[in-house]
């Protein structure tokens, strides 16, 4: 049940029991009137305690969801930088391993040239001298 229709039922049964307090009573009618008013004023002024306790609390919960959407938004916004940072590292860390892949490539291949060269050249001189 919503406590919208809580207090509803609430104050309806408060009137009605009221009414039938009232109408059992051994008063008389001006007797009867008067308390009637009374009780009318006194139901009015707890009606109106139960609508600005009901304002304050919804009040109270929609300032705690706002607070609790603020903590989201922080949270999702560092979430989204270490995301970047991690993101970021990793580019620079694979980089890193390119550049030791082509140093290591290029020491190779100057490696095998140098060595190809000897040969070449070692081949030139056998021929040479046959």
């Amino acid at each position: 049940m919503s406590s919208k229709g809580f207090w509803f039922g609430f104050f309806m049964g408060g009137v009605a029991g009221f009414v039938a307090a009232l109408l059992s009573a051994p008063e008389s009618g001006r007797e009867v009137r008067e308390d009637i008013r009374a009780r009318g004023i006194e139901l009015k002024s707890r009606a109106g305690e139960v609508a600005d306790e009901a304002q304050a609390k919804a009040q109270e919960l929609q300032k705690k969801a706002a607070e609790a959407a603020d903590e989201a938004q922080v949270k999702a916004k560092d979430l989204q930088k270490k995301a970047a940072e991690a993101a970021e590292d990793q580019l620079h860390k694979v980089e890193q391993v390119v550049t030791e892949g082509r140093e290591q490539a290029e020491a190779v291949v100057t490696e095998v040239t140098e060595k190809a060269r000897e040969e070449i050249e070692a081949t030139k001189r056998k021929a040479a001298d046959v």
